[in-house]
């Protein structure tokens, strides 16, 4: 069972929200719409890394042949990541309208309702 927790720990953010929300049962649309969260799951933890400095994530840069110096800028990095953050609380509430008239069952308890 530890192998398993140490597996789960080493999935994205998106992976992991993927598994809590899917059901062998969802149609289509239900799927795309939980694909998606997990894909703006994944971007949002890539914006927060860049927030928190973590560069190593986000580019790598190295000394061209000829010697010059390489500026690179991340502009409205916060606002992308506002703007980005309110369309996934969207997708979420509306894959919880698609799914049990708007309350989840057991397995997702409270998840959603503390975003």
């Amino acid at each position: 069972m530890a192998d398993e927790d140490q597996a789960a720990d080493e999935r994205s953010g998106g992976d992991r929200l993927r598994a809590a929300l899917a059901e062998d049962d969802d149609p289509a649309d239900l799927v795309a719409l939980i694909e998606e969260a997990g894909r703006t799951k994944d971007r949002l933890d890539q914006l927060d890394a860049i927030l928190r400095g973590d560069t190593d994530l986000w580019a790598q840069l190295t000394e061209g042949r000829s010697g010059k110096v390489l500026e690179i800028r991340v502009d409205s990095v916060m606002q992308e990541a506002r703007q980005l953050t309110t369309v996934f609380r969207q997708t979420l509430a509306e894959i919880r309208r698609r799914r049990d008239g708007g309350t989840f069952s057991g397995k997702l308890g409270g998840l959603l309702d503390d975003l």
